[in-house]
């Protein structure tokens, strides 16, 4: 198949939806289709040229005219991670939500990244078909783990420095807590959101008991974030929404337990899993940490379930992708036979 991808600035971006997008290219490529990247601010797609448009929602705004504009014959795929309209913490959403709209009506199929985002999706817009394609959780290296030293707790936070991350809900539980044995090492993109990271490193830097527990140390590479991994107690991830959370299954894979939102547990399909905490509010993150921190029962018996859970895999998710490729391609093939040739 020939595939234009449709995505904003560099695809080597540190964040999961963009690692989603470029593990999937590459999966494609090593299987023999041609995929072109394209930034719609900066190149035009030539849909004569292609089989299948994939677009992803997070940038619906230029999505939905460029599939209205694509070929009968030309296949249209909508991946959604999440929709920006999700975003509690967005003030356009009202906006995004009607172009959201305007890209899935003109897309004739879409691909989502998790079973919540996939029944969302069913329950919110008429759709022409949704396949869920989740991530694999074995991207990263894997290394050893540390043996746990329950004079020491470390928590670990990974995620872009941006306000629906929630990170400052996790400083504040961390101050709350103010216990001595528990540090936190935040692993994450500060240029995103400019104006929240330039918070949080204030935050920080303003209170004696953060300034002492907490570690910021910006972008790292797969390997060094698989030592960090290696090394911590807990991933702790409080965000108001994730498409799915790559982030926890990763940490699951590599054996360490996890923290989160409900719902962001949920969206990856951890819910139930022995090596994870949930919570729904900034109450029940305090009383979840201040539990892991003072039962080292709880902490043991976390960390043996995290050993070997059955986890998605990228070599399924591939293959699966494609076969969602195919469908729309299918579709579109149909449509243009159907319509006959052009007068």
């Amino acid at each position: 198949m020939r595939i234009a991808w449709i995505v904003h600035g560099d695809l080597a971006q540190p964040t999961g939806g963009y690692v989603y997008d470029r593990i999937v290219i590459d999966g494609l490529r090593a299987r023999g289709d041609e995929v072109e990247v394209v930034d719609p601010l900066t190149t035009a797609v030539t849909p004569d040229r292609v089989d299948v448009i994939v677009g992803d929602a997070l940038w619906a705004r230029e999505i939905g005219p460029l599939f209205e504009r694509a070929g009968h014959g030309v296949a249209r795929v909508l991946l959604v991670h999440h929709f920006p309209s999700w975003e509690i913490e967005r003030i356009d959403r009202e906006a995004m939500r009607a172009l959201e709209a305007r890209a899935v009506g003109a897309s004739d199929r879409l691909v989502a990244t998790s079973a919540a985002s996939g029944e969302r999706l069913a329950a919110e817009y008429p759709l022409p078909g949704v396949d869920v394609v989740v991530p694999g959780a074995d991207r990263l290296p894997c290394h050893p783990r540390v043996s746990s030293d329950d004079a020491t707790i470390q928590l670990l936070f990974v995620g872009s420095l941006i306000a629906r991350k929630r990170l400052a809900l996790l400083l504040d539980a961390m101050e709350h807590l103010a216990d001595p044995r528990v540090t936190l090492t935040v692993v994450g993109d500060a240029g995103r959101e400019p104006e929240n990271a330039r918070a949080i490193a204030a935050r920080i830097e303003t209170s004696a008991v953060l300034r002492a527990s907490v570690t910021t140390v910006g972008v790292l590479g797969d390997d060094a974030l698989a030592q960090c991994m290696a090394r911590a107690d807990a991933l702790v991830l409080p965000s108001s929404l994730e498409g799915y959370g790559m982030v926890l299954t990763e940490a699951l894979q590599a054996g360490l337990p996890v923290i989160a939102t409900r719902a962001v547990a949920s969206a990856a399909g951890v819910t139930s899993h022995g090596a994870a905490l949930v919570f729904d509010d900034r109450t029940g993150l305090f009383e979840t940490l201040h539990r892991f921190a003072c039962d080292p029962a709880l902490r043991a018996r976390m960390r043996r379930a995290a050993e070997g859970p059955a986890l998605p895999r990228w070599d399924e998710t591939i293959p699966a992708f494609r076969r969602a490729l195919r469908r729309a391609r299918e579709m579109a093939t149909g449509r243009a036979r159907d319509r006959g040739p052009a007068p």
